[in-house]
């Protein structure tokens, strides 16, 4: 009975501290700490089980060269995003992901052969 109560109390404490320093820590906002970037490229792929768009990317200045990887983006891009769309958005570089906000997508047009 005693180990059970002072296993209840340590749990107790436990929490109460998890609690406390969670609740001084505020995630930063957009303008605070959070580093941001324009990026500009084209929609490789979409990637089917995840919220992920695979994005072959332009040199975003001060933070990488020009290469094809993935960013995380939110249900309504994910939906509407398409194989070769141009997109133009707003990099979020969080600890745990890169993240597209403020995303457009743009469909380039099929060049009409002359002549036809």
């Amino acid at each position: 009975m005693k180990r059970t109560a002072y296993s209840l109390l340590l749990l107790a404490i436990a929490a109460a501290a998890s609690w406390l320093v969670l609740s001084r820590s505020s995630p930063p906002t957009p303008t605070e700490a959070t580093p941001s970037y324009p990026l500009k490229g084209v929609v490789a792929s979409v990637e089917t089980d995840d919220l992920l768009l695979l994005v072959e990317h332009e040199d975003i200045p001060g933070f990488m060269p020009a290469m094809a990887m993935f960013f995380r983006v939110d249900a309504e891009t994910h939906h509407s995003a398409r194989a070769g769309q141009r997109i133009e958005a707003t990099l979020i570089r969080k600890p745990e992901s890169l993240l597209l906000t403020n995303v457009k997508l743009t469909t380039v047009p099929l060049k009409t052969p002359p002549g036809l």
